[in-house]
């Protein structure tokens, strides 16, 4: 929810006791921020915890990765290689040619050969899990 917050034009802020996060069914839930709904997806196991956030509903791809190398260096750089694969496939193009560049907003943009890619997507890892979400 703080990323759509985000790439919706929100200032950073480190607040995280004004999101507030409701687990309504199962596996749905919402996070209420700012008088914004934003509602959620989980998958629950004994070794994580992920949950997506949407504006509308997900149609989108949500894969995990699992690390072996658990540094924040090397998450980041394996969950940037995993989604240049992805959209390297779906559209074809050569994954050399894609680039992530940050945003001064710190969102990552995707560019092909130097030009943005309109494709909305989410990267996250902690511990031995990364995640890479495509909308």
């Amino acid at each position: 929810a703080y990323k759509i917050y985000i790439q919706q034009g929100g200032k950073r802020i480190f607040a995280p006791l004004k999101f507030e996060c409701f687990l309504e069914e199962e596996f749905k839930g919402s996070v209420y921020f700012e008088n914004k709904k934003y509602p959620t997806c989980s998958t629950f196991t004994k070794k994580y915890i992920h949950t997506i956030s949407y504006i509308s509903l997900f149609k989108g791809f949500n894969d995990l990765i699992y690390f072996t190398n658990t540094s924040a260096k090397n998450q980041s750089r394996e969950v940037y290689a995993h989604l240049k694969k992805i959209i390297s496939a779906q559209k074809k193009i050569n994954s050399n040619c894609l680039e992530i560049v940050k945003t001064p907003l710190g969102v990552p943009q995707l560019y092909y050969e130097n030009k943005v890619l309109e494709i909305s997507f989410s990267l996250s890892h902690h511990g031995s899990y990364g995640a890479v979400a495509i909308s």
